[in-house]
């Protein structure tokens, strides 16, 4: 059986069933189909743990050439034999399971994008990982209290079935045996890569591929161990484990040499075992508790202590056997360590570097994990948890220790010992690390105030040394995260205690805010007296008495530093907290006081805390406080001037005459840096009303000694901090880290980094994001890119379209003072300026080259990944907001002479696409993004691709080509010639098939990438494009092909491929009720939106119809459509409740279902037709007859939908929409510029709409128009406008899907009824069921639908013009009957549309045509069969219709437009013609009493005299002219008829046309060769209609003789000229000027009639005779 994805065989499957049915509640799968899947995996579940080893026997069968995999037999070469022999031994696998892995990774080699060997041993340890973890999901989320029960009972049960084979303690052995196998297997591939280094492989190609391959295999492998190690953890926690066990776990924690993650994985499980072990219900007696633990202190101990405890007796003394033990613990290092652990799993990722090298310090020979990236947050989590329950256990049960450790600490401060242990401050620092960012966990310190551990803090905060204080303000610190802990900390710290806790307290030293509040005053005391002191005096003066000069320790500094820090923390989180710390009704001005340590020179060591503090004042309603930060802000970095001691040798900022020396001074500095940055990000922060219409600084900021504004800031970040972030200059060691900021701007330019700076970054190696060193660059980018991107979103560029296109008067409502200020003034500008240099864009891009690389290998909660992300997101804002940089704010730039001069004169592009131009690598990066980055990255980088592939700078960029210009998507190349594009394509694969979650995230990349690959096509179809490649193309020379290499269609894993499998398999109501699914709807749209594009394009459709065709796509998508009606459910909203539905996202369901049908139907017509043409009628009836609702198998012919069913959707009668509400504030509103084209129609954006709304209602209150009271009605006012505007434009959409579908439908009927071979009698019932099916709604939409109106209205001309009207279809029987009731039905409904007031032309004309067609059809039908009841019934219909249906024919025959004007005559004369036959003269003569047969004449005058001009259409001309004549004719048939029409001045209207008067041999001004041709068709049309009118009105009018006879003397030149060319008479006879015989005899018979001859003769006789 082949296997065709990687879920089929990698157990994926169960693993993801078991999270979905674990992680949420209610669960997203059901307990019947979890344990439907365990069960079909518990085989594997139960042999996952034991590796079956070589044989000799499976190692024989091998080399006998043939095998069996899944129930297929397989035939091996010599090759595959060899590649099975050594994966067996590689793994230790038996040969049989290895060639297994083989078969199934030569399956999957494609899909993987590895060679059969690699990808074999991927899915053996993707398999055993999934395995794995659905073990550890099983066994533990049984622990866990919010898994809903009934998936609880089926772990259970799941859980007793894998256990059922062991005895007790034998599972907990085979995982011990597992993970020691799993452990050989990570030596071996560490011994492998080892040795592969040594031999200098490292520096051969390939080398990348081969190392990043193992490191994937390391990565399965501990996260196999780790998951078992949980596994142990929860059957200790189930009591599945023995004491034997235990011994046996210690064992093999004996053999590790060093701390690593394998040791690390121990952790809990120990723990588990000890609590199992020693618990109150355990099974050991306290007897055996003790000679447990005895035996397990004999062993930590040597040999002769051993001894010694030998004799004691079966009772536990504390002193010998706990405390001393455990005091010989913490001397051996037992706090260091578990430090080490708690800071490899704890949460801090804050940079702190006071606290970080305190903490190494404290740590000692304890070193942090170099792989604790690889620890998964689960595992973290899991250890964090039993940390806590250490801590809470040891301050409960081993507070004499603490104690201890206190009291000696403070005795060696007292009298001034160095050498002291500093375990408490250890403990402190374990405390701090494991509840650090855990709001949950830290509350159980709070929660009760007679508790262990609130009674540990009161303890831990009195009489505190100096290093006890700093560590612990960290702890506190580390419980002051959310909002409910840090009002707890905040009451702890001011002292308000429950009643009698205070008393715990001992001493005056204790940490309150009295405590911190008195140490910042003697800090800021002692620092400001000895920088007085230090300050230069005069030469001549003797020095004054000497005075302390003492700075502040670094161990002062440190306890400021911590106390700094808590105050961030606290007031970050507490309103109240900052309330009160900020504003002075506190003790101390906490704020001045930062400000002031400042301005005294403060050590660095505190710049990076007092910025981060400062900015915690930011959060929450930062624009309290803003104001007056920026101010003080400003006023460090550029109030003073500097001493002359303090002058640092750097150039001065052209912003300010005074320099900016402060800021200078912490731009070399990392920490303060950041820090500063951090603080900027937090007052340039967009505001929470979302207008954004005020600068985020004071707008006369700085004023008073420069140029107002915030450049030097931006300046500040983007220059002297983000272009140092540049890895070549990062990388450097230490010492030259203090003038990369200088340098940077002379050493490195665009050739250097585009050019050959690639060649250097190429030989220079990535940086590894787990090395401290990247780490802190990640940071610092990841800060500078905040306050990047805060600038680009805090500018609403939205403001300068409303000020063109608005009535509102933007610049009197939006804060700033003006619009002008706004976009002068705003941090935008600069930035964009600094962006678009070469430099920064350097920096950009090499943060996305570098994230390719590094991103895999990153841990999890890493800025790295922040970093790219933001980067792409930057890089997105560029492209969206350069238009409006370019052409609005960097003329007001330039405009300012100021800030002309002080604009940056380096080198830079003009737009972020020429940036692309010179890097297009770019493009890969982001495609390899799509693939390595979480799903917040591979949505923007789907984002920021989407617009590349459509920018006409990068798909049409000109290049010269063999001496000419041509046009290449170079987008195209660079990812088609690039060495990573299959990984590209790959990406995208995996990206698309990997599984949907409840959460929809999966479900969005999807979307993402469809939308990539449809803007894509949509941008030049007619050119090979980035999707083409994508999807698996080949493109050669401007053609496309189905490629057959790895990834192309041919291969069969490809990205088309994969789109067509969701599309095959997905659905869209995948419940049993009839509900259809926002997600899967729109998903499933997308699809289709792809492959619609590729059919209709000339470049794929023969490929993508082929392939369409291959996979049965009609015939599987036709049979699963489905019925809906009012009542369906689109997401959990029914269409019949109307008011809720259009107001709601419900809609867009809605709108995606109709419009994925409307490509079923355009797809099922398209192909059809293609089938036909090509002669598949076997195929093309196969077809038909799954449309008509029975689709042919094998067997029995199964029953599907019947196209005439799926008119369904116009059961969803479009609603009337609501009238605008009741406005009073904002009735004057033009809300044009919140409105955007979707489709063919127009809806309003109601973010657009808010922000008009807001503005208008600041403009309200500026103008004092709006009172405070007034509020509430206006805020009511905006809703309902805004609820207004969202039901418009959901109707809107709505409208136009549903007409879409039906356009898509009506087509699908013609072709049927054009290309498919119906049966003798089938066609004619299936055209009169199609009537009967649309006549409803056809005469329901004529008034109230105009556009579906029209399209079935088109469909019904189609019908009845393929309707034979004969014997067959119009004889005897019911079948007969059917059809005239059906057709009158018809005639009768298109009567009564003509005269609707909603009508027009084209509508119109369609009904002309059905009502011209049914009675042309009945009177043909008459002629042959005798039949006149359809004829009667035409006459009374007609009567009935009224004056009204003839006026509006009648209007439409003499001033309609096109082919409407002709076909209304055409129906005129068939209703004249009638009359006739019948013997009324209803018809005519109502058109007499209308006078239009007095305008009708008069139009052939006026348009003989329209065809001399040549800007008329001849062509159109003629036919009308043809018409128009041929009615008369009609009219003239009657002898009453023919006198109306010579009434109407007939004879006068052919004398003033002057069409006789044309010379004959030259013809009408056609300007055209047969122009004399069509002179004598015009003469030809004339005369008849006058012989009829002559020939009715009979010989006996004397009258009509007359004028006849008249008429024929004024044209004799013509007749002459007709006769002699008829005869050959006077030349040769001229070719092309028509048949002139019947024209010869039409002025023989008028001569005839009138006697004109004779008449002549007489004439000539008498003048004659007299």
């Amino acid at each position: 059986m082949a296997i065709h994805l990687l879920s089929e065989v990698d157990f994926s499957i169960l693993c993801d069933s078991l999270v979905s049915a674990t992680a949420a509640t209610p669960p997203d799968v059901s307990a019947e189909d979890l344990l439907y899947n365990i069960e079909n995996c518990l085989d594997e579940l139960k042999k996952v743990l034991t590796v079956p080893p070589k044989s000799d026997a499976s190692r024989q069968k091998i080399k006998e050439g043939q095998v069996t995999v899944l129930g297929d037999e397989y035939k091996l070469n010599n090759s595959f034999i060899e590649e099975t022999i050594k994966l067996s031994d590689d793994l230790n696998l038996d040969e049989t399971v290895a060639a297994t892995l083989l078969i199934q990774g030569q399956q999957l080699s494609d899909r993987l994008d590895r060679n059969t060997t690699q990808s074999a041993i991927f899915i053996f340890h993707r398999s055993r990982l999934n395995l794995f973890q659905s073990l550890r999901i099983i066994f533990s989320a049984i622990l866990d209290e919010n898994v809903d029960p009934s998936i609880n009972v089926v772990l259970q049960k799941a859980m007793d079935l894998i256990l059922h084979d062991h005895e007790e303690g034998a599972y907990y052995q085979a995982c011990l045996h597992a993970m020691s196998t799993t452990r050989s297997y990570i030596h071996k591939l560490r011994e492998k890569e080892g040795h592969s280094r040594t031999l200098g492989h490292d520096r051969q190609p390939g080398w990348n591929d081969w190392v990043e391959d193992l490191h994937v295999q390391l990565r399965f492998l501990t996260g196999q161990h780790e998951a078992l190690a949980t596994i142990l953890f929860c059957l200790a926690k189930h009591k599945r484990a023995t004491l034997s066990s235990f011994k046996k776990m210690l064992e093999s924690m004996g053999a590790f040499e060093d701390y690593n993650i394998l040791v690390a994985h121990h952790i809990p499980p120990v723990y588990a075992l000890i609590t199992m072990l020693c618990s109150s219900d355990t099974q050991l007696s306290f007897l055996q508790v003790i000679n447990l633990h005895r035996e397990l202190w004999g062993m930590y101990q040597d040999t002769r202590a051993s001894n010694e405890l030998a004799d004691v007796t079966n009772t536990l003394d504390y002193s010998k056997d706990v405390y001393q033990p455990a005091k010989r613990a913490l001397k051996e290092g037992a706090f260091e360590y578990m430090l080490a652990v708690a800071t490899d799993v704890g949460l801090v990722n804050d940079l702190d570097i006071n606290r970080d090298n305190l903490r190494e310090f404290l740590q000692g020979q304890a070193k942090r994990l170099s792989d604790a990236h690889l620890l998964s947050e689960e595992f973290k989590k899991l250890v964090m948890n039993q940390f806590e329950q250490f801590i809470d256990s040891f301050i409960a049960n081993m507070a004499d220790i603490l104690k201890d450790l206190k009291t000696k600490e403070e005795e060696v401060v007292l009298l001034q010992q160095k050498d002291f242990e500093l375990d408490l401050e250890r403990f402190f620092f374990i405390i701090s690390y494991i509840y650090y960012g855990r709001p949950d966990a830290a509350l159980t310190f709070w929660n009760d105030p007679e508790s262990n551990l609130y009674g540990f803090l009161m303890w831990a905060s009195s009489n505190l040394t100096p290093l006890m204080a700093t560590v612990m303000s960290y702890m506190l610190a580390s419980f002051s995260f959310g909002e409910q802990c840090s009002a707890h900390a905040h009451k702890f710290l001011k002292e308000e205690f429950a009643p009698g806790i205070a008393r715990q307290r001992r001493g005056n030293n204790y940490l309150s805010w009295g405590t911190i509040f008195q140490k910042f005053e003697q800090y800021i005391n002692q620092l400001g007296s000895t920088r007085q002191q230090l300050a230069p005096t005069s030469l001549y003066r003797p020095p004054p008495p000497p005075i302390d000069t003492t700075e502040p320790g670094l161990e002062t500094t440190l306890i400021i530093d911590a106390y700094i820090r808590l105050i961030g923390r606290i007031a970050l989180e507490s309103e109240d907290a900052r309330t009160w710390l900020y504003e002075r009704n506190a003790s101390f001005a906490v704020m001045d006081a930062l400000f002031e340590l400042l301005e005294k020179r403060t050590p660095s060591q505190l710049l990076a805390s007092i910025f981060s503090t400062v900015a915690s004042f930011l959060a929450g309603r930062k624009c309290l406080y803003a104001e007056e930060i920026w101010s003080a802000v400003d006023q460090w970095a550029f109030g003073s001037r500097p001493s002359p001691t303090a002058i640092v040798a750097t150039p001065a900022s052209p912003f300010s005459p005074t320099g900016v020396q402060n800021l200078e001074s912490i731009k070399h500095s990392i920490y303060p840096a950041e820090a500063f940055i951090k603080l900027l990000v937090a007052l340039v922060s967009p505001a929470e009303d979302g207008l954004n219409d005020s600068l985020p600084f004071p707008e006369n900021l700085g004023s008073s000694t420069r140029l107002s504004g915030i450049d030097p800031y931006v300046d500040f970040v983007m220059r002297d901090v983000f272009r140092a972030t540049l890895w070549q200059v990062f990388s450097r060691p230490k010492e030259d880290l203090n003038t990369a900021s200088i340098n940077i701007g002379t050493t490195l330019g665009l050739d250097s980094l585009m050019g050959a700076g690639l060649k250097k970054n190429e030989q220079l190696p990535p940086p590894n994001p787990i090395e401290p060193q990247s780490i802190l660059r990640s940071n610092v980018q990841s800060t500078c890119l905040q306050f990047i991107l805060a600038c680009l979103t805090s500018f609403n560029e939205d403001l300068i379209l409303y000020a063109k296109d608005s009535n509102i008067s933007v610049d009197m409502a939006i804060q700033s003072s003006s619009l002008r200020s706004y976009a002068k003034l705003h941090p935008f500008g600069r930035v964009m300026e600094h962006l678009l240099t070469e430099k920064c864009i350097a920096v950009l891009f090499e943060i996305l080259r570098h994230g390719v690389l590094s991103l895999y290998k990153a841990p999890e909660g890493s800025p790295l990944a922040d970093t790219v992300l933001m980067t792409i997101e930057v890089l997105e804002l560029m492209c969206q907001l350069q238009s409006t940089y370019n052409n609005v704010v960097r003329p007001l730039i330039l405009e300012d002479e100021g800030r002309r001069r002080d604009m940056l004169s380096l080198g830079g592009f003009s737009s972020i696409e020429d940036a692309f131009l010179y890097s297009l690598d770019i493009a890969v990066c982001l495609g390899i993004c799509v693939e390595v980055g979480d799903a917040a990255i591979a949505t923007a980088a789907l984002r920021l691709l989407e617009r590349l592939v459509v920018s006409p700078t990068l798909i049409q960029a000109p290049e010269v080509s063999f001496g000419r210009q041509v046009k290449r998507n170079r987008i195209l190349n660079i990812l088609e010639n690039h060495p990573d594009s299959k990984r590209v394509q790959f990406g995208f694969i995996h990206r698309i098939e990997a599984a949907s979650e409840e959460t929809g995230v999966v479900d969005l990349i999807k979307l993402r990438i469809l939308g990539l690959l449809n803007a894509s096509l949509e941008a030049n179809p007619a050119e090979p494009s980035v999707a083409h490649f994508l999807l698996g193309f080949e493109i050669s020379d401007g053609a496309v092909d189905i490629g057959t290499v790895q990834g192309g269609i041919g291969s069969g894993v490809s990205l088309f491929h994969s789109i067509l499998d969701i599309v095959m398999g997905l659905d869209e109501k995948p419940s049993n009720v009839l509900e259809y699914e926002n997600t899967k709807c729109e998903l499933k749209n997308q699809c289709y939106n792809v492959l619609r594009l590729l059919w209709k394009s000339k470049l794929t459709t023969a490929d993508t119809m082929y392939a369409l065709r291959t996979n049965k796509f009609l015939i599987m998508q036709f049979s699963q459509e489905t019925l809906i009606t009012p009542n369906t459910l689109w997401d959990g909203r029914t269409f019949r409740n109307q008011g809720e539905f259009m107001g709601s996202e419900s809609v867009n369901t809605l709108c995606w279902f109709l419009d994925r049908r409307s490509s079923l139907f355009d797809y099922i017509g398209l192909e059809i037709r293609q089938l036909a043409s090509q002669g598949a009628t076997t195929t093309v009836t196969t077809y038909l007859s799954t449309l008509l609702g029975n689709t042919i198998t094998e067997g029995a012919p199964v029953a599907n939908v019947h196209i005439l069913d799926l008119l369904d959707f116009l059961e969803l009668e479009i609603p009337q929409t609501a009238g605008e509400p009741q406005m009073q504030w904002f009735k004057d509103v033009d809300f044009t510029a919140a409105q955007k084209a979707y489709g063919t129609v127009i809806i309003s954006d109601i973010n657009s709409v808010r922000s008009l709304l807001l503005l208008k209602k600041k403009e309200l209150e500026k103008q004092g128009r709006m009172q405070p009271a007034q509020e509430e009605s206006i805020q009511k006012e905006m809703q309902a406008i805004l609820d207004h505007a969202a039901v418009e434009s959901n109707f809107r959409l709505f409208k136009q899907s549903r007409v879409n579908c039906l356009k898509a439908w009506t087509q699908l009927i013609e072709v049927i009824l054009e290309n498919c071979e119906f049966e003798q009698t089938a066609k004619a019932p299936f055209l009169l069921q199609t009537l009967q099916t649309i006549l409803p709604k056809l005469e329901q939409y004529s008034t109230s639908d105009v556009e579906g109106a029209q399209e079935l209205s088109s469909l019904a001309h189609f019908l009845i013009s393929h309707i034979n009207f004969d014997s067959t279809t119009f004889g005897k029987g019911r079948a007969s009957d059917i059809a005239n009731d059906r057709l009158y039905q018809l005639f009768r409904v298109s009567l009564r549309c003509i005269q609707s007031p909603l009508s027009h032309g084209r509508l119109r004309e369609d009904f002309y045509n059905i009502s011209y067609r049914y009675l042309k059809g009945m009177t043909d039908l008459q002629e042959k069969v005798g039949a006149t009841i359809g004829t009667r019934h035409s006459t009374q219909s007609i009567k009935a219709a009224g004056d009204r249906l003839l006026e509006v024919v009648c209007t439409d025959a003499y001033a309609g437009e096109g082919t409407c004007k002709i076909v209304a005559l055409m129906l005129l004369e068939e209703l004249v013609a009638l009359g006739m036959q019948e013997g009324n003269t209803y018809v005519v003569d109502a058109l007499v009493r209308t006078n239009f047969l007095v305008v009708l004449v008069d139009t052939i005058h006026t348009l003989v005299k329209e065809l001399y001009n040549s800007a008329v259409n001849a062509t159109f001309a003629l036919i009308f002219f043809k018409a128009a004549t041929g009615f008369l004719l009609r009219v003239a048939q009657t002898r009453s008829g023919a006198g109306h029409v010579i009434n109407a001045g007939l004879f006068q209207a052919l004398k003033d046309s002057k069409l006789f008067q044309v010379d004959p041999d030259l013809g009408i001004g056609f300007h055209d060769p047969q122009s004399i041709s069509k002179y004598y068709e015009l003469v030809l049309w004339v005369l008849r209609v006058v012989s009829c009118c002559i020939l009715s009105k009979g010989p006996q009018n004397a009258q009509t003789m007359s004028m006849g006879r008249k008429f024929l003397e004024e044209n004799r030149n013509v007749a002459i000229n007709v006769f002699k060319r008829h005869a050959n008479i006077g030349g040769t006879k001229v070719e092309g000027v028509g048949e002139l015989r019947e024209l010869t005899e039409m002025f023989v018979l008028l001569m005839s009639l009138t006697g004109y001859i004779e008449a002549r003769e007489e004439a000539a006789e008498r003048l004659w005779h007299s």
